[in-house]
Formats: structure tokens, C-alpha cells, sequence
């Protein structure tokens, strides 16, 4: 029997960072917003709190969404915006492949698989054996939307000495072009479901990004020479590619082809990834261009 893939596994994410785990970016809001302590007493979060309470956000919305770096789902076009306390986070996936049925695999009652790690195909019959190869259906690309809130609680610890927030999160997340079976039919549908969820963000670490999470802080933010000191002529021509190399940019030069081709969740899926660059981006593509010479 044919099975859907649930695509969206969400549900309440619960999550505490280490110290010294965190990052910062800055985003288009430069306000303060005000933080309730557990006794209700309100205190002020400063602009660079705010950017590291906005980054935590969008690392925990994209781990969730792309299934903690499956390299068959890419992020074919993203975006995180933020006014005041209020976040909208958009993500196209790409799923790796057309839209269709794709074989699994699948095991029965002892033991599961990757992709069906409690050995049940069928989630609504008596076991999990089958005698023909398992299948599910995935369209070539979904829509995520995740709009709402956060709050910041202190928990009773001075506003001088804050060293955490844990943040709420409420809102709803919706699923769009979300496939299911009728009667041998598939059709497609939008998917709702509340936004309710905490993590809770480190204050104190000094605020560094490593080289590695560079592409992550030019989607959501500008890009700083601080941010880029250090890199190579050829470094930069990397890391300016790489920001098109996430969105399934097709590269023509033999030297980013060997270098791209080699990372386990690059896919080539566009001729020209740049109309999928968001603001952000395209004005760090510019301004490493200019640092290039």
C-alpha cells in the first residue's frame, strides 16, 4: 500500500541552548522590547538581545523545517522578518526530487529504517510487514509559514545581570501544498496548527559567528568586514557563491562545480538561483562582490 510522507513534524519544540552556542545578527528591527519576569515585573531587552533572541529563533523554525539537515531537502527560497516581538518565518523546500511516489525502505515489527524508524509502513494497519516495496508521495516543493509572537521571561533575575531569557513562542504554522490521497487521487491541501513552544537563549557569551554559519547570518542580516575578516580573496569567492549554492544554484565554472559538488547537501535544482535570494542576500552578495576587489 502507498503511503504519504507527513511532512511537517512540528508539534511543541522544547529547547535550551548552551553556553556558549549562541549567535548574533541584527535585523531590521532595531526597538527594544520589554521582557516579564515569573513575577510579572517587566524588564527591557536591549537591541543586541533582541538580535540574539531573533537568530535563536530562526536556527530552532529551520532545524525543525528541513529535518535537522536532511540533505535531500534544500531551502529553495527563505525568509525571517521581524518588527518588535513579532516574527514571520517563509520556507520553500525543495524535496530533492519530482513530484511523485518514491520507494522507501521498510522493515517489519522487530526493527525500523531511516525513513521508517518504527518498522510501521502502514501506520493504520496491524503490522508492518509487507510483501512489496513500501512508497511514499512527496510534491517537488511545500511551503512552510510560521507567523507569531515571542515573550521573553527572566525569572527573577536581575535586569543587571541578565544572563538568559527563556522566550515563548506562539502563533500558527501553516503547511501549503501539503499531499494526501483520496480514492488513488492526490490532491493537496493546507495544513494549520497552533505555534506553541520555548527555548531559551545564553546573553552573556561574547557574540562571534563561526565560518560555518556565515550563510545562515546572510539570510536574516547584513553582513559585516568584522564578520569577514580574515577571509581570502578565494574564501570570499565561496562564501558569496555559497549563498546561492543553498538555494540549488547551477554553477558553470569547473572550480566551484568541484567544490560545491562535493558537500552533501548541495543539489543542483535552478539555472539561476538569484531570484530566489531574499533582501538580505542579495545585499551581501553585492557587498562581498565589492570586498573581492
Amino acid at each position: 500500500m502507498k503511503q504519504l510522507l507527513p511532512l511537517l513534524f512540528f508539534g511543541i519544540l522544547l529547547s535550551c541552548s548552551k553556553p556558549g552556542a549562541d549567535s548574533t545578527s541584527s535585523t531590521d528591527s532595531t526597538a527594544q522590547g520589554s521582557v516579564t519576569s515569573s513575577n510579572g515585573e517587566p524588564i527591557t531587552l536591549t537591541a543586541e538581545e533582541m538580535e540574539r533572541v531573533a537568530f535563536k529563533i530562526f536556527i530552532e523554525f529551520r532545524g525543525v523545517q528541513l529535518y535537522d539537515g536532511d540533505p535531500a531537502i534544500t531551502p529553495y527560497k527563505e525568509e525571517f522578518i521581524t518588527n518588535g516581538n513579532e516574527f514571520t518565518y517563509t520556507l520553500l523546500r525543495h524535496n530533492g526530487s519530482k513530484a511523485g511516489w518514491h520507494d522507501v525502505e521498510v522493515q517489519g515489527e522487530e526493527g525500523g529504517s531511516e525513513n521508517d524508524p518504527y518498522g510501521e509502513a502502514d501506520p493504520y494497519g496491524e503490522s508492518g510487514e509487507s510483501d512489496e516495496p513500501q512508497q511514499i508521495y512527496t510534491n517537488e516543493i511545500d511551503t512552510i509559514e510560521i507567523k507569531g509572537r515571542y515573550m521573553a521571561f527572566s525569572d527573577n533575575q536581575p535586569e543587571s545581570k541578565l544572563k538568559y531569557v527563556k522566550i515563548v513562542l506562539t502563533g500558527k504554522v501553516r503547511h501549503m501544498n501539503y499531499p494526501y490521497e483520496s480514492y488513488g487521487e492526490i490532491k493537496s491541501y493546507v495544513d494549520e496548527s497552533d505555534l506553541a513552544s520555548e527555548i531559551s537563549v545564553e546573553l552573556t557569551t561574547p557574540m562571534q559567528l563561526h565560518r560555518l554559519d556565515l550563510y545562515m547570518k546572510a539570510k536574516i542580516a547584513d553582513l559585516t568586514e568584522q564578520d569577514l575578516a580574515g577571509l581570502s580573496k578565494d574564501d570570499l569567492s565561496i562564501m558569496r557563491n555559497e549563498i546561492f549554492a543553498r538555494h540549488g544554484h547551477t554553477f558553470k565554472t569547473d572550480k566551484m562545480i568541484r567544490y560545491f559538488g562535493g558537500k552533501d547537501w548541495y543539489h543542483s535544482l535552478v539555472d539561476d538561483a538569484a531570484p530566489l535570494l531574499n533582501k538580505f542576500e542579495k545585499r551581501n552578495v553585492d557587498f562581498i562582490k565589492k570586498l573581492e576587489g
